[in-house]
């Protein structure tokens, strides 16, 4: 009998971590993600991956680093037609609106970033025009799922 209290009671512990884990995740702060891919030529695409390095280093806002997490890849799958071309991908995390919005406009980082990136050696950088603006023009997009 003592055993298996024992064994319900460290269910009922390994039951409560569960719980207070799916707890802070649901209460976890929303960030903003921005994915961005790029149609870069093969000799290029160690360059730009380099200059994303640079970035991830000197991203400040106010002297303090702002962006909250930045992964830039390389894109294995180029020869499958479900790449269509693309060759980079870039997804930047953001804890809201605002420092996404500074990223955007005034970050002199990014700026270096897109002027180093679009010299005429790598001319054939080429952004996607998928946003959170025009998301619905994307054949995978779904209104009925209420986002």
């Amino acid at each position: 009998m003592l055993i298996r209290t024992t064994a319900r009671s460290s269910f009922a512990k390994a039951a409560s971590c569960i719980s207070r884990r799916a707890y802070t995740a649901t209460m976890a702060q929303r960030h903003v993600k921005r994915t961005t891919m790029f149609k870069v030529p093969a000799e290029h695409i160690d360059t730009v991956l380099k200059e994303y390095e640079v970035l991830r280093k000197n991203a400040k806002r106010n002297g303090e680093p702002y962006i909250v997490s930045n992964v830039s890849r390389r894109v294995l799958n180029t020869g499958s037609p479900l790449s269509e071309g693309f060759t980079i991908v870039s997804q930047s995390i953001f804890k809201n609106h605002d420092d996404h919005d500074f990223y955007d406009k005034e970050c002199e980082a990014h700026k270096e970033l897109k002027a180093r990136s679009t010299e005429p050696q790598n001319a054939l950088v080429q952004p996607s025009n998928m946003s959170v603006e025009n998301h619905e023009q994307s054949p995978y997009w779904r209104n009925d799922r209420g986002y």
